[in-house]
């Protein structure tokens, strides 16, 4: 089996204890991210290892497939005429999922982000808080599913 991981940032140690923990999931591309990200996401698992935002004015594509899993209660943001373009397929969704069953993530923000910014095909799940929250941003929501995140008090719903 061919594996490959793309380490972007942060330390070793982290890329290390979590290669051997994804080999046995048979993953073949892993990246690894935090901080400011943009450019085009294409690996089979995105291990978000922090916060991460995508800042005004940049654009990032998540091709069909790609599973985002975050390590603890990290927060994605896209900022200020930023761009998220996230669109799945029925076969190949985008997920957006905690790392290990019962982790939890803080969901997507929408901070100001570009109208072009799309989300299609995705599952958002276990998010502590909202799934997806609009802040000043009209974006394109399609054939999602968000379940099993908590809206705070006052929501309707897992996205707000």
């Amino acid at each position: 089996m061919m594996f490959s991981i793309k380490l972007i940032g942060k330390t070793a140690a982290i890329a290390i204890a979590l290669t051997i923990v994804l080999f046995g999931r048979a993953r073949a591309d892993v990246m690894f991210v935090f901080g400011d990200i943009s450019g085009t996401w294409s690996a089979d698992s995105v291990i978000v290892a922090d916060s991460v935002r995508v800042p005004a004015g940049e654009t990032l594509i998540i091709e069909p497939g790609v599973d985002v899993m975050f390590l603890d209660y990290f927060k994605f943001e896209i900022l200020n005429d930023a761009e998220l373009q996230a669109v799945g397929t029925d076969s190949e969704p985008i997920r957006f999922i905690p790392f290990q069953q019962g982790d939890r993530s803080l969901g997507l923000d929408f901070y100001n982000a570009s109208s072009q910014s799309i989300l299609e095909h995705c599952i958002i799940t276990d998010a502590l808080t909202s799934g997806i929250h609009l802040d000043n941003s009209d974006i394109t929501i399609r054939n999602c599913l968000i379940e099993d995140s908590d809206a705070p008090t006052g929501s309707i719903g897992g996205a707000r």
